[in-house]
């Protein structure tokens, strides 16, 4: 039996819609419904589009109306779309489809943070659109280390946030949402660890217990030129003028296993002139990695990327292997707590107590700013000022008149 249609219009005032009942008959029943309708600017374009609303009532359908028209009122108002992602959708998305423009590095440790700590949470599975600000705070808050069940490192849950607020944002840059729900989030302090260099005591020490040990051209030439790990496992051959006695830093070799150099960590080659015992130390290693490679032949030969520190075969030095071996020689001399980039930080304040400028530093360490160094090692020039002071008061004293 066909359906019948019938509406009935109720005019609501000028500018803020209709509401109109509709009735239906369907197999000899009869169904009535209220549609309220009126014209909201689309949040992407601004042009108006007619809205509908339906209710079992002309007060359900109209106070659906309203309500729309106070969220485009307050900024707020998100219209239904035909797909509408989950959270752990819309990072599968992100991950793939928008992290084009951004450091390979950073992209790995996205796409692991937001894999890691936000898609096996329960909030994955909330629909975008329904993620509140208490729903991001209530993640932060519960994040906790799998295995010691102690909090989260706050530098952790910062590296964690960022990575899920740039996952958002690009939602809200391409119309999936209104705002971004970790803007107002309150992440804990971060303090930052003291830095425990070696002294000159532990460096005699270190030097000593690591001589026979195979990665020990490698653990100098970190301590004396401050690179990193991944820098020094990645210095190339092609990066070292020994004619001007210069080392060019452009790459950092991938610490995943993979045979794969990547861009130094804020992207920026930079050039170290190493004393020149260093230097020398160099031209012994690369004497040496020839012979070996004549050794194993030509065939058989693995330096792909021609690095400087190397097996016998010319493989890379897996970033496991090294820290661990230096563990070892750490633990043996005292000194548990040293991690590999002490090494660096060993560096950097001999540099400073030898007198070199903080701008020459900065430019050594590959730091973005001279402030950014003073600000790590801040505590050694307290030092040294505290010493310097000291000097001046024994030599005040030592003069022959005397200061009342």
């Amino acid at each position: 039996m066909p359906r019948k249609k019938k509406e009935a219009t109720t005019r609501a005032p000028k500018g803020q819609g209709s509401v109109k009942q509709r009735t239906i008959t369907r197999n000899g029943k009869t169904y009535i419904s209220w549609r309220a309708r009126c014209f909201i600017p689309d949040p992407d374009t601004g042009i108006p589009q007619l809205r509908e609303f339906t209710g079992s009532s002309q007060k359900e359908a109209l106070a659906k109306m309203q309500e729309a028209q106070k969220q485009v009122a307050l900024g707020t108002y998100q219209p239904r779309r035909e797909k509408e992602f989950t959270l752990a959708e819309w990072i599968d998305v992100y991950t793939s489809e928008y992290l084009n423009s951004v450091k390979h590095r950073t992209r790995e440790t996205y796409t692991n943070d937001l894999a890691k700590h936000v898609k096996t949470d329960k909030i994955s599975k909330l629909k975008l659109t329904k993620i509140t600000p208490l729903h991001i705070q209530k993640l932060y808050n519960g994040f906790t280390n799998r295995i010691s069940g102690e909090p989260l490192n706050p530098k952790t849950v910062k590296n964690v946030h960022a990575a899920l607020h740039q996952c958002l944002q690009k939602a809200v840059d391409i119309g999936l949402l209104r705002f971004n729900p970790t803007d107002k989030a309150d992440l804990p302090k971060i303090i930052s660890p003291e830095i425990k260099p070696l002294d000159e005591h532990d460096i005699e020490n270190f030097l000593s217990s690591a001589q026979k040990n195979k990665y020990y051209n490698l653990f100098v030439v970190a301590l004396f030129t401050g690179m990193r790990k991944g820098e020094i496992r990645g210095l190339s051959w092609d990066e070292v003028d020994f004619e001007n006695g210069l080392i060019t830093i452009k790459h950092q070799l991938d610490s995943k296993g993979r045979n794969v150099l990547l861009p130094t960590k804020n992207s920026k080659p930079r050039t170290l002139r190493p004393a020149p015992s260093i230097m020398q130390l160099l031209k012994s290693i690369k004497t040496k990695q020839f012979q070996q490679m004549l050794e194993v032949g030509s065939d058989n030969w693995r330096n792909e990327l021609n690095l400087v520190f190397t097996h016998s075969d010319g493989s890379p030095y897996s970033s496991e292997t090294v820290y661990l071996n230096f563990k070892r020689i750490a633990e043996k001399i005292g000194r548990p707590d040293a991690r590999f980039h002490d090494l660096r930080h060993s560096y950097a304040v001999q540099s400073i107590r030898n007198g070199d400028d903080l701008k020459t530093i900065q430019n050594n360490l590959g730091h973005s700013t001279a402030s950014f160094t003073l600000q790590v090692y801040g505590h050694v020039t307290d030092t040294m000022m505290r010493e310097s002071a000291e000097r001046m008061d024994k030599f005040i004293k030592n003069q022959k008149i005397k200061i009342s």
